[in-house]
């Protein structure tokens, strides 16, 4: 046995070392890779969540809310989901480099393949509508997610921005009045021969409804519509004239 052995036999027994169990690299090397999988199916399930926030969002509001590029992002998608959406991704990669496979991904390849897992996740519990039972469930039991989220009334509650929605409780000639969605007051909504009734002319209102109205306050409960559109698209006019309440 040479000196370099003699040292290092010295140094193990002086310094008290002991092989690591076999259990240990077996127990880690399952914890990352049960890390890795719980942490791309629940980036796959927020990113899902983002795509409800996207689909949700009343498009009709961006021409007449003024935001542009990521601020327009932040408004349709809380900040907070982004920031929790990029953390698990980031986990995710964390636990697949430490995996007994991980050392053999660059950096590059490390990203595009955890991007692919996740996507592929969010696709598959798309497909089984897990998200949108997940987003159900949060809706009714949290309060805070339900803060958290883009609402389409409060959207279209900012008569000041052009952009009014409520429904409707009467008819006074070409003067609709409706209730705004916060139950604050009652608004004169003003119609004439200019104002815009968009969609197919063969369907009426149904009686009252809920509408959705772009135009400019007037005065402190009038409201000239320069557009007026249905709540929900299955509410069409007929002949472009203003549809007659019972």
């Amino acid at each position: 046995m040479n000196d370099i052995a003699k040292k290092t036999l010295a140094s193990i027994k002086e310094r008290q070392i002991k092989p690591v169990p076999k259990w240990c690299f077996v127990g880690k090397r399952y914890l990352c890779w049960g890390g890795t999988a719980l942490a791309v199916i629940a980036g796959a399930l927020v990113g899902a969540l983002l795509l409800i926030f996207l689909r949700e969002y009343d498009w009709d509001v961006i021409d007449f809310r003024h935001h542009e590029g990521w601020h327009t992002l932040f408004i349709i998608i809380p900040y907070f989901w982004i920031i929790f959406f990029l953390l698990l991704a980031a986990l995710a990669m964390i636990l697949l480099r430490r995996t007994d496979r991980g050392y053999r991904f660059e950096s590059l390849h490390l990203i595009a393949l955890t991007a692919a897992m996740v996507i592929a996740g969010g696709a598959l519990l798309a497909a089984l509508n897990v998200h949108q039972k997940t987003h159900d469930f949060f809706v009714r039991h949290s309060a805070y997610y339900e803060r958290t989220r883009s609402s389409r009334q409060d959207e279209w509650s900012h008569p000041e921005h052009g952009l009014l929605g409520g429904e409707i409780h009467d008819q006074r000639g070409n003067v609709i009045m409706i209730r705004d969605f916060r139950g604050w007051c009652c608004w004169e909504v003003i119609t004439d021969e200019n104002t815009l009734w968009p969609g197919n002319h063969d369907r009426i209102l149904p009686g009252r409804g809920k509408i959705r109205v772009m135009g400019v306050a007037v005065g402190e409960h009038g409201f000239k519509a320069r557009e007026i559109r249905p709540w929900e698209t299955s509410w069409l006019v007929q002949d472009g004239n203003l549809p007659q309440i019972p």
